[in-house]
């Protein structure tokens, strides 16, 4: 593997871990509308 693509597939997988999903999204709206305990529920 060379350095160009080592460094292309480490930003890709960076990229991809910093974008929050549809899951997190649904907890922080969740919490921001019905407070901490709504979120924290399971």
């Amino acid at each position: 593997m060379t350095l160009e693509t080592y460094l292309a597939y480490l930003v890709a997988t960076i990229v991809v871990l910093v974008i929050p999903g549809p899951t997190i999204m649904l907890v922080v709206s969740c919490s921001l509308t019905q407070g901490k305990r709504a979120a924290l529920r399971r």
